[in-house]
Formats: C-alpha cells, sequence, structure tokens
C-alpha cells in the first residue's frame, strides 16, 4: 500500500489474509488445538520466492482512514520524491 503525498484526509482499503496449512491433516490439528499456522519466516510475503507455494485464506478488510497534514515540500526535504 502507497500512502499519499498530499495533505489531506485520504481514506485506504486493505486487505487482510492469512496462512492455511498444507494439508487436510495439519488443518485439522490446527482447529483441534486452537492455533493459526504461522510463517517461520515472517519476510516471505516480501519476497518473489516461495510466495506461490503459499496457501492464504482472506479474512477481512481494513479501511484505514489517513489524516496527512504534512506538505510536499517536507516530503522532499527527507528524500521523498512523487512521480
Amino acid at each position: 500500500m502507497l500512502l499519499p503525498i498530499n495533505p489531506g484526509r485520504h481514506t485506504k482499503f486493505v486487505k487482510t489474509y492469512r496462512p492455511i496449512s498444507g494439508n487436510a491433516l495439519q488443518q485439522f490439528i490446527s482447529w483441534l488445538t486452537a492455533t493459526q499456522p504461522e510463517y517461520q519466516d515472517t519476510k516471505i510475503t516480501a519476497r518473489g520466492e516461495g510466495r506461490a507455494l503459499t496457501r492464504v485464506v482472506g479474512e477481512n478488510n481494513l479501511t484505514l482512514k489517513i489524516n496527512l497534514v504534512s506538505t510536499r515540500k517536507d516530503f522532499l526535504s527527507f528524500g521523498y520524491t512523487s512521480k
């Protein structure tokens, strides 16, 4: 998700997801113990390799409301650019 650089009120919609187990036995054990599967390496979602092998299910949609007070000039002074 990219954050806006223009001042004002902005609304962003973000989809969330969670990993699911690889097979039915693991899913049953997760359900029985009331624990959800977790990533061993949390950086797997940011990398390209291995993501195609990850099974996920969509959970919720979040609505983020952002009030940005800073001006574009302030962003440029910190090295951010706009396209």
